[in-house]
């Protein structure tokens, strides 16, 4: 059901010809659409969507679907503008026209540029619902936005918002620079990038800089978590020597072993400045998916016992380094990846590096630009990953840290292509790592609130058990955790987990607070 009155950016009424407009010419279009979304599927059948009046849209599928409206509102489902993009579509245009218009502005397909002026970040005439519009273009530093005059949403005294009426994004590519900007008090409001190891820096300069630092915990669990990637080794290409290390990586006892080795304290003390606690990848306490005990497997630093169960895994023969190795004869020899974005992450690698070292297993630590990393995990070439498990808290709509949904999953990105693809291409996953995509299966045609949260524990109990990513330290204001808010820069919300957490990506933090409702005082 439609909000009755709803008009888009331009003022043209927003009603349910817009999902419909979506369904026939943008889902259903093979050009645009050759790969359909995965929330549209059940059962492995798309649904189908049909117009009861201007504000009720009907979904269909051959299934019951409990998680499908958790779907819509993670998904920030709309529809489309049909009114504007039909201008720039085949169902409407004559093809020779349409291409003549694609290739004047540089594309060599009709549908390219349909996909481009629909993006909101490309095309700032393309109407909206948020309460900002963009007016500048992405190559454009700053970029600019200013408010939507047909927002939806107005406060309870009927005031429209949103209360800013202009935003304005100073690009910077280092992560440092804006770091150093928010120390000097030169940002209103800034969340991304807030750097946790200069928690130390921000204390010192709050009031010459004249802000304030807001802790916003997620439910994630793991801040920094050791990702194993169940398909190395059956990459295309892999060595003989890669599907040995490969074999040990989906060991549970050889992740166990190693998960043992790390010293947790020292982490938490030095990489995190004191701020969380010592726990694997799974939910904090004031998640619904959490039960006590899911945290605890393996998390005591216990050299002794890390190297016993080294030896008994028949790693027991050294070379004259020091370094177990492996049936081939060769050294165990894993390699940590790590995107220097946030923190702690390449502090955890190198620690870890050094512990894994001092078992005797020859790992190394590899720093990577972001997109080449996700370009090397949907190639199933990395071993261990270093990253946050952000989605924990909407398992079951954001499932890629608990079983190998997609490609870019770390635990199995060519499992996740065997997933993805109805099982026409990948690895298929056996054990434990099938046993939980059945489960976030099962989950999402069960009506039960209350057996979905059952589910979603079970799966939880099995990462807990398999330990496919390991977890050093959760419960931190990591990555969308720390807030810099000027002093005059009101109605962003203070959160402590009792009262709610904030920090969610999988909730697209910070839009889950409502920004639209943010304001800034006048001197």
């Amino acid at each position: 059901h439609l909000r009755e009155g709803m008009k888009w950016s331009d003022g043209h009424p927003y009603t349910a010809d817009a999902i419909t407009w979506w369904y026939d010419h943008i889902f259903n279009n093979e050009e645009i659409t050759p790969t359909k979304p995965s929330w549209m599927r059940v059962k492995g059948q798309y649904g189908t969507v049909e117009k009861v009046d201007d504000y009720t849209v009907r979904f269909k599928f051959a299934a019951p679907y409990g998680t499908f409206l958790e779907w819509l509102a993670t998904n920030f489902f709309f529809g489309a503008p049909g009114h504007y993009l039909e201008q720039f579509h085949i169902d409407f245009r004559d093809r020779a026209e349409l291409e003549a218009l694609a290739k004047e502005n540089s594309f060599e397909q009709w549908f390219q540029l349909f996909s481009y002026k629909n993006t909101m970040y490309n095309n700032p005439e393309l109407p909206i619902l948020g309460a900002w519009r963009f007016t500048t273009l992405p190559d454009q530093n700053p970029l600019i936005a200013e408010r939507n005059p047909y927002y939806y949403r107005v406060d309870p005294e009927g005031n429209q918002l949103p209360y800013i009426d202009r935003i304005q994004w100073n690009i910077v590519t280092n992560p440092e620079v804006l770091n150093f900007q928010a120390i000097a008090g030169e940002l209103d409001c800034q969340e991304r990038h807030i750097n946790l190891l200069n928690y130390p820096l921000f204390v010192e300069g709050q009031e010459q800089g004249d802000y304030r630092i807001l802790e916003w915990p997620g439910d994630g669990g793991a801040d920094a978590g050791l990702m194993f990637n169940q398909n190395a080794g059956q990459q295309e290409g892999a060595t003989d020597h890669q599907k040995v290390i490969g074999d040990l990586l989906r060991s549970v006892e050889f992740r166990q072993a190693l998960s043992s080795a790390i010293d947790r304290e020292e982490i938490l003390s030095s990489a995190f400045l004191g701020f969380g606690e010592p726990r694997q990848a799974v939910p904090m306490p004031w998640s619904e998916y959490y039960e006590e005990g899911m945290e605890t497997p393996f998390i005591e630093y216990d050299v002794e016992l890390a190297n016993q169960m080294l030896d008994d895994l028949g790693l027991d023969k050294r070379d004259s380094e020091g370094f177990r190795l492996a049936s081939d004869g060769q050294p165990v020899d894993i390699v940590i990846s790590a995107v220097d974005l946030f923190g702690p992450w390449v502090d955890t690698a190198q620690l870890t590096n050094d512990y894994w070292n001092a078992v005797g297993i020859k790992s190394s630590v590899s720093i990577e630009e972001r997109s080449l990393h996700y370009t090397r995990i949907a190639a199933g070439e990395i071993q261990v990953a270093v990253w946050n498990t952000g989605g924990n808290g909407k398992v079951l709509i954001y499932p890629s840290w608990v079983m190998p949904y997609s490609t870019s999953t770390r635990i199995g990105p060519l499992s996740g292509l065997w997933y993805q693809s109805g099982g026409t291409q990948g690895v298929e996953p056996e054990g434990d790592l099938r046993k939980v995509i059945e489960l976030f299966d099962e989950a999402q045609t069960t009506v039960s609130e209350e057996d979905r949260i059952a589910l979603a524990k079970e799966i939880f109990w099995l990462m807990s058990k398999n330990l496919w990513i390991i977890g050093t330290i959760g419960g931190t204001p990591l990555e969308q955790g720390l807030v810099i808010a000027k002093n005059n820069f009101l109605n962003v919300p203070e959160s402590t987990p009792e009262r709610h957490v904030f920090n969610e990506d999988s909730v697209h933090t910070p839009a889950n607070c409502i920004p639209a409702q943010y304001f800034m005082r006048q001197a």
